[in-house]
């Protein structure tokens, strides 16, 4: 009767229904019981499935080539993982997905180590409470259904979705804020750079016009634009100003303080005013109206 209801718990968790009991007795039956099969074998190809299908499902979840109609990734050079930055970081989150302890979480969940079979030395040490029983019982369901449906792709694709909280890792990825960090309006174009480095955001794109498109302030001053994007973040910011270096400071600074939830003028700066932002001396100031530039009065007012 147990193992019966072994197996309707298993078709319950994995969509998969063992054929006959055999198969479903060995599963359950560790090799500290003597004189017939044992569940190892079955381990083995559950531990070999789940690091291939796992690999395939964060591929599927985060991954994505970068290309002009991606809504995550901007370009035409390569494939990235949102959240991954490297080699190391797919390995953690990979052994997230498959280490002992996540596996022995799932097992007991679906309350399944009670249907394990074992010595009464095994019993007596608490084996069955042990992590690595657990998630050795879990690598074995999960090899005697690909032993059962042939290897078959489709299938275990299905089972190992089923079986694993892969929601639950990949919303902790994609969730990963930005660290605080300090920065003014002098060095956000360094603090954004670095942030896009160490993968937080991706690559800010910097696009700009002069004097040979907008002409002059009417104090003589040339008038730029730059436009950042910063595709993964959808962001795209757009600044006039008097200067190319200001223009870029004062656009990468907005994309931080929007970032971090920072409101200040400068932050909530609108182009679709036709606001300029002059740069003098250390200070900045909004000036609304194209081609319009500051009075040395308005300088009292200035960031």
């Amino acid at each position: 009767m147990r193992l019966q209801d072994a197996k309707r718990k298993i078709k319950e968790v994995t969509g998969y229904l063992l054929r006959g009991d055999a198969y479903a007795l060995q599963t359950f039956t560790r090799s500290s019981v003597s004189g017939g099969e044992n569940n190892e074998i079955f381990e083995m190809y559950g531990d070999a499935v789940l690091t291939c299908y796992a690999m395939q499902l964060i591929h599927e979840r985060l991954g994505g080539f970068r290309n002009e109609d991606s809504v995550n990734f901007k370009g035409d050079n390569g494939y990235a993982l949102r959240g991954i930055r490297n080699e190391n970081e797919l390995n953690e989150v990979k052994k997230k997905l498959v280490c002992n302890e996540t596996l022995a979480k799932q097992i007991d969940k679906w309350g399944l180590a009670k249907y394990l079979i074992m010595s009464p030395a095994d019993e007596k040490n608490g084996v069955r409470e042990q992590t690595k029983t657990k998630a050795d019982l879990f690598e074995a369901i999960l090899g005697v259904i690909a032993v059962t449906c042939n290897f078959n792709s489709e299938e275990l694709k299905e089972v190992v979705k089923k079986m694993l909280p892969i929601d639950e890792i990949v919303s902790e990825i994609v969730s990963q804020v930005m660290p605080p960090i300090d920065f003014t309006i002098e060095n956000a174009v360094t603090k954004l750079k670095e942030l896009s480095e160490k993968g937080f955001c991706s690559a800010p794109e910097y696009e700009y016009h002069g004097p040979e498109t907008y002409e002059y302030f009417e104090n003589g001053d040339p008038m730029w634009s730059c436009m950042c994007s910063i595709w993964n973040r959808g962001y795209r910011g757009l600044v006039f100003a008097n200067s190319k270096k200001t223009a870029k400071k004062v656009v990468s600074y907005m994309a931080l303080c929007k970032f971090f939830e920072i409101t200040n003028p400068i932050a909530q700066y609108k182009a679709i005013n036709n606001a300029s932002v002059f740069e003098k001396d250390g200070k900045y100031l909004i000036v609304e109206g194209f081609h319009k530039a500051p009075a040395e009065e308005d300088w009292n007012n200035a960031m």
